[in-house]
């Protein structure tokens, strides 16, 4: 009788250990089979996570702006050119410049300062090929994109506006500019940097730039102009901020932005644009009057026209440019 306790005893021992590995290993499959799915789920959170972070942070960026209109510029180091330089914006301005100066003066231009638009359209204008030239100034290009930043920083998203300031700093870093300086085309500037072979070319017909360099600082403010010149075309053809911003969006900048920079653009430009077309042309062309009455809507309204047809020739010799030299790098950031 004791023999046989002993033997039910170790039966009883041997049952539950059997029992419990059984126990286990079906736990172990039901936790293997889980991974896959907790693993998408966690990169799933983590974008998540990080799509937010951006947002709330360049939504800080926007609000929160010094009294002189600059934002963040303890951190972000606004590019500096000679002030030999600077003493070129008072010459006296031929051609396309002095047309538009006649055409947006009237009896209040001599009490008052120059708007926002018109400073741009004439800093472009004098961008422009002269009638015994055939391309852009390099110098009055960086003077003009350098004065368009402050103008971004007050009219467009906070991200737009970094992002301009960012390629210009690189046009101002590179290697070629040290080399050769400004006074020379832009056409110059791009074939000494192809030239200097930093940027690659294997097996398709344009080069892969390099990154940070001149010519792809060149490239995307381009397409940031051409960004900014779609969103006005819109405005004026009655379109909503929003509207306008992400038809633009889709156009200028969308091919050539990879998967989450077109999640984090199309999230911020829906969320961030002003509400109505009359609030999104005040801020355009606000700093004159305090009210926006219909004659300065009217005016605003002119002068995006200018700035439009100021844009249209330049942004078409910039692509030119590119494309004549095979430094149209179409890839995807």
């Amino acid at each position: 009788s004791e023999s046989s306790k002993v033997s039910y005893a170790v039966m009883d021992e041997t049952d539950l250990i059997i029992l419990s590995d059984n126990i286990l290993e079906e736990k172990s499959r039901e936790i293997r089979s889980q991974c896959f799915l907790r693993r998408k789920v966690a990169a799933w959170i983590l974008f998540v996570f990080f799509l937010k972070i951006s947002y709330f942070y360049c939504l800080a960026e926007e609000k929160i702006q010094p009294t002189n209109g600059r934002s963040f510029q303890s951190i972000f180091t606004s590019v500096k050119f000679p002030q030999s330089l600077a003493s070129r914006k008072n010459e006296k301005q031929q051609g396309m410049v002095e047309s538009l100066h006649n055409e947006n003066s009237n009896n209040e231009g001599n009490k008052r300062q120059m708007s926002h638009l018109n400073k741009a359209a004439k800093d472009f204008a004098a961008t422009l090929p002269k009638r015994n030239e055939n391309d852009i100034a390099l110098q009055s290009l960086l003077l003009a994109c350098q004065s368009f930043v402050s103008f971004l920083q007050k009219t467009a998203p906070s991200a737009v506006a970094r992002d301009f300031e960012n390629n210009l700093r690189k046009i101002e870093k590179s290697t070629t500019v040290a080399k050769i300086g400004r006074k020379v085309s832009l056409s110059a500037f791009l074939k000494a940097e192809r030239d200097s072979e930093i940027h690659s070319r294997r097996h398709s017909r344009s080069y892969t730039l390099r990154d940070p360099s001149g010519a792809v600082g060149l490239l995307w403010m381009r397409r940031s102009l051409a960004f900014q010149s779609d969103i006005y075309q819109h405005l004026l053809d009655g379109s909503s901020p929003k509207h306008a911003a992400l038809s633009a969006y889709a156009r200028q900048l969308e091919p050539y932005h990879g998967w989450s920079l077109r999640k984090f653009y199309t999230l911020f430009l829906s969320t961030n644009m002003p509400s109505t077309r009359d609030s999104m042309l005040e801020k355009i062309g606000g700093g004159i009057h305090h009210e926006f009455t219909p004659q300065k809507r009217q005016q605003t309204l002119s002068e995006m026209k200018s700035l439009l047809k100021v844009w249209e020739p330049l942004l078409k010799g910039w692509t030119q440019a590119f494309v004549e030299l095979e430094m149209e790098d179409s890839r995807k950031v």
